[in-house]
């Protein structure tokens, strides 16, 4: 009777038009049909199931078949009050399985999680990495797909473990390094001795060689004469060698500047382009080519090198390789002295080398393991990014500006080396003389105003000049200060702001270094 009156009653409401109505029908007849049976015939196979978590499972689906929705959620609890860790029946009632244990609601799993939290970071230092727990100063590594190294205990990136292990087999295996860093068998030397190069399973003359490496992504890989950076280049490979002797000559002052130095097992990385039209493309990316911006703000235009503080290398996993970029223009009608193209060029990697070594030394472990997380999509966390640095902004740019253009010569120019000190002096001089102090140090670079912008790291980089050669007592004492707190990695911005006062107390003396 009950059936009848309620199909009796459907058609005085609106026909059924969509899948949600549709549905609703469905669910009231079945519904409808199965009170027809009575109670009788789930009361008497409840009975029967008893305790028994299968055969109450088994009740459960066939509660689904006759539409007893209600009987079958009961079943459900049933089954978890006699077994806790039936799965099944838990996922069937929505519960969340974590930490060994079944949460009812995604609330109480997310307040457990919460306080777990809490708890394990201040009592155990344990912050939760996947499944487990892992100690907090190891997570920034871990999110970065790092593993730590069982003999040093250092953390490597997996490209850097796989390298490690192929570089071990070749030496048991009698294998040469190659001064592009690819490997020959004993068979193969005399290829490398002949001035072949190896590009996968070929021997190339230099020419061809240049010719595969001179585009982006398939890049020269070599080492610097001194071991002191790894230079990537789509120059022609003399250029990109003799881009590695300049970035070399860095290492000292970068030194001096920052009180200490990168793992000598994990030398920087140089990117050097050989075109204007590679420079822009590798830092604005190219949607054709799934090249992403390795720069979010603008301030390659500005320059002939930068900081690619938003470049992931698309491995497995994703790798961070925030580092600086140099144009060498091999391409520019100009030449120097020695008739080498673009005499810009050695001046453009010895920035982008300052750049590389300051990241190596300071890096933003906690938002780049972010970014390799997400793989580089979504806009790059630049003030995220930049407020974990202990490194001073104008501090680090004045400190490229040194490398490039404010260093001793002498080996160039052994009857001056302070040449390219003095040009770049002179170059202040003519377009006004320093600029307030404090406009240097807020280091406020715009890609709107080109000239303004390369001024201020022009006057950066003359600043560093007076803070490592002025040999200004005050200043290099508060410099020392900033140093040490670099090398213990404490917090610097005392030491920051100690020194910016010593150079303002100093300004007289600041002047006649100059000579302005």
């Amino acid at each position: 009777m009950i059936a009848s009156a309620l199909f009796a009653l459907l058609p005085l409401s609106p026909a059924p038009t969509n899948l949600e109505a549709t549905q609703i029908f469905s669910f009231t007849r079945l519904s409808a049909l199965a009170q027809e049976e009575g109670p009788d015939e789930y009361e008497t196979r409840l009975a029967e199931a008893g305790e028994d978590a299968e055969l109450l499972w088994a009740l459960h689906k066939w509660c689904k078949e006759q539409g007893k929705i209600m009987q079958a959620r009961e079943c459900l609890k049933k089954i978890v009050a006699v077994d806790p860790d039936h799965k099944d029946a838990r996922k069937s009632l929505g519960h969340h399985f974590y930490d060994d244990q079944w949460f009812e609601s995604y609330f109480a799993l997310t307040d457990y999680k919460s306080k777990e939290e809490k708890r394990m970071l201040e009592e155990e230092g344990l912050v939760r990495f996947g499944d487990s727990w892992v100690p907090k100063e190891d997570e920034p590594y871990l999110r970065l797909g790092m593993v730590r190294e069982e003999e040093s205990g250092e953390w490597v990136t997996k490209r850097e473990l796989d390298r490690r292990a192929r570089e071990a087999k070749y030496i048991a295996d009698g294998w040469t390094k190659l001064r592009d860093m690819t490997w020959a068998s004993p068979e193969e030397l005399p290829k490398s001795q002949a001035g072949f190069f190896k590009v996968g399973e070929e021997w190339l003359d230099e020419e061809a060689a240049n010719a595969h490496h001179s585009t982006i992504g398939q890049w020269w890989t070599i080492r610097s004469d001194r071991n002191l950076f790894e230079i990537w280049s789509t120059c022609p490979f003399q250029t990109t060698r003799w881009a590695g002797w300049h970035a070399d000559r860095t290492y000292n002052d970068l030194v001096r500047a920052y009180g200490t130095r990168p793992d000598p097992d994990k030398p920087p990385v140089v990117l050097v382009l050989r075109t204007k039209a590679q420079y822009n493309t590798f830092a604005a990316g190219e949607q054709a080519r799934q090249l992403a911006p390795t720069e979010s703000q603008g301030f390659s235009s500005i320059h002939y090198a930068y900081f690619a503080e938003s470049w992931i290398l698309q491995a497995q996993p994703p790798e961070y390789m925030g580092t600086g970029v140099a144009l060498w223009d091999t391409e520019s009608d100009m030449v120097d002295k020695w008739n080498f193209p673009d005499p810009f060029g050695q001046h453009a990697v010895r920035h982008a080398a300052a750049l590389a070594f300051a990241e190596s030394i300071d890096p933003s472990l906690e938002t780049i393991g972010g970014m390799a997380s997400a793989q580089g999509q979504g806009n790059f966390p630049f003030q995220a990014f930049w407020g974990e640095k202990k490194i001073p902004i104008w501090f680090r740019v004045g400190v490229s500006a040194y490398c490039e253009r404010y260093y001793n010569d002498a080996e160039y120019s052994p009857d001056n080396q302070w040449v390219i000190r003095d040009w770049s002096l002179d170059n202040i001089r003519r377009k006004g003389g320093p600029m307030p102090f404090d406009q240097i140090f807020a280091m406020q670079l715009n890609p709107n105003d080109i000239p303004g912008s390369q001024m201020r790291i022009n006057q950066a980089g003359m600043l560093l000049s007076f803070i490592l050669d002025g040999d200004c007592k005050p200043v290099v004492k508060a410099h020392r200060a900033l140093t040490d707190a670099l090398r213990e990695g404490a917090d610097t911005a005392a030491a920051d702001m100690a020194l910016r006062k010593a150079i303002e107390e100093n300004e007289e003396e600041f002047h006649i270094y100059v000579r302005m």
